[in-house]
């Protein structure tokens, strides 16, 4: 018999490293992802609320107070990478180690990146409702054009 019960291969071992595989795919973080995420939602913001500013549109406090927990849930993440920019580049022997991080960081869901990611995607609503309030207007990728 051929497929998850081979004999020659075990018994299941085909179906449980191809369900392991599929579970590892399914969840955790990608923190790369994560970070050019938030990093878009810096610029949109910026030009959300000079267009609120300009129109002269109240900002809501919630707004603020998602970007204070994001801040506050993220700044692990922010953190690093600043230490990396300052510290100057990587030995050979840094870069596997922090892959082998990125790895496990990605497929296991870490409870920090996983605070960190619904923190942003709450800022991200919160933007996201100071975009409706403002009405039809160009977004920022469109101004930046």
């Amino acid at each position: 018999m051929l497929g998850c019960f081979d004999r020659r291969s075990g018994p299941l071992v085909g179906c449980l490293a191809a369900g392991l595989g599929l579970a590892l795919t399914a969840c955790g973080t990608n923190v790369p992802e994560l970070m050019k995420r938030d990093g878009d939602l810096f610029w949109e913001a910026n030009f959300l609320l000079e267009e609120a500013a300009e129109a002269d549109v109240d900002v809501d406090p919630s707004l603020y107070q998602a970007e204070a927990e994001k801040i506050t849930a993220c700044s692990f993440l922010t953190d690093e990478v600043t230490e990396q920019v300052y510290e100057g580049e990587p030995g050979f022997i840094e870069e596997v180690l922090m892959g082998a991080g990125d790895l496990l960081v990605r497929v296991v869901p870490v409870t920090q990146v996983e605070d960190c990611a619904a923190a942003v995607e709450a800022y991200g609503s919160e933007l996201e409702r100071l975009r409706h309030r403002l009405g039809p207007r160009m977004t920022a990728e469109e101004h930046a054009r």
